[in-house]
């Protein structure tokens, strides 16, 4: 439950802190900057702690979670991806044409500056990090509440899950 609710936090802090700010940006695959590379010391799920379930009537929910673990690893794949890509890449052109970070120059010339092909990944990378982070944020979401109740129910009151609450209020 804990590690569920931790994937949900930081999935919800990297959308928040550096994605939400260039949703509706015009040029946002170039504007949202690149992160530090995540992941390197993600929470795991335990699924192989799980493998009771299999023997109940909620035996889906194993498979869930693994699919859940997978969505998360690609989220941040998608986001690590994408800034590399701005790093290596893009960051090197823009300064090479004397492009200030945060200054404001027509969209044809930023393009021009980075060219047709390195457009169109940066355009399609970002793309592809929002919608894994936000799919992910949902799904963890979905998945934390299922798995919740799951254990509530086998175990009763004696189930703790921290962050149910955090999950309910960010999930927006």
């Amino acid at each position: 439950m804990i590690t569920l609710a931790t994937q949900h936090d930081q999935l919800d802090a990297i959308y928040r802190q550096s994605m939400k700010p260039y949703v509706d940006h015009p040029v946002r695959y170039v504007a949202m900057p690149p992160v530090l590379p995540l992941g390197a010391h993600a929470p795991r799920l335990d699924i192989e702690s799980l493998v009771f379930l299999l023997e109940t009537d909620d035996r889906k929910l194993v498979r869930e979670l693994m699919v859940e673990q997978d969505r998360y690893d690609l989220a941040l794949q998608a986001v690590n991806q994408r800034s590399k890509v701005h790093h290596d890449i893009a960051q090197p052109r823009l300064a090479a044409a004397n492009v200030k970070e945060h200054s404001v120059i027509p969209r044809e010339e930023l393009e021009e500056v980075l060219g047709p092909t390195l457009v169109i990944e940066l355009r399609r990378a970002t793309d592809h990090a929002f919608e894994h982070i936000e799919g992910a944020r949902k799904s963890t979401h979905d998945v934390a509440k299922r798995f919740s109740a799951t254990m509530r129910k086998r175990f009763g009151k004696k189930v703790v899950y921290l962050g149910l609450r955090e999950l309910d209020r960010s999930a927006d």
